[in-house]
């Protein structure tokens, strides 16, 4: 009889630890959710920091600028392209093939040209 109990109590006592560690598992995993939750939210952070920094040292005037100097005839985009507004095989909202510059960029606004 006292074999039984001690073998119940020992089979009770390991049943209740692995649901012990599966639980800590459990909370552990929340915590890392969160700590990554967290540093996507200061990447997002810094990321609009950094467009911030972009859009007020680039003014309209400095691309045109850089635009007659280089020499490039850029096209005006309609619209930005919504891929879940858009289903698979559905239809594009423009019919013509896209048109890009005869030429890629090759400096950046505000340096001169050729060193």
């Amino acid at each position: 009889m006292f074999a039984k109990l001690a073998i119940t109590i020992v089979g009770l006592g390991a049943s209740f630890g692995g649901l012990l560690i599966i639980r800590q598992q459990a909370i552990d995993t929340t915590a890392e959710i969160a700590r990554l939750q967290m540093r996507l939210e200061q990447h997002r952070k810094a990321i609009t920091r950094m467009h911030s920094v972009v859009a007020e040292a680039v003014r309209p005037a400095d691309l045109q600028l850089a635009k007659d100097r280089l020499g490039l005839e850029w096209q005006s985009i309609r619209y930005r392209f919504d891929p879940v507004q858009y289903a698979p095989g559905g239809e594009l909202p423009w019919k013509d093939e896209p048109q890009f510059a005869s030429q890629p960029p090759n400096a950046v606004p505000g340096q001169e040209l050729g060193g």
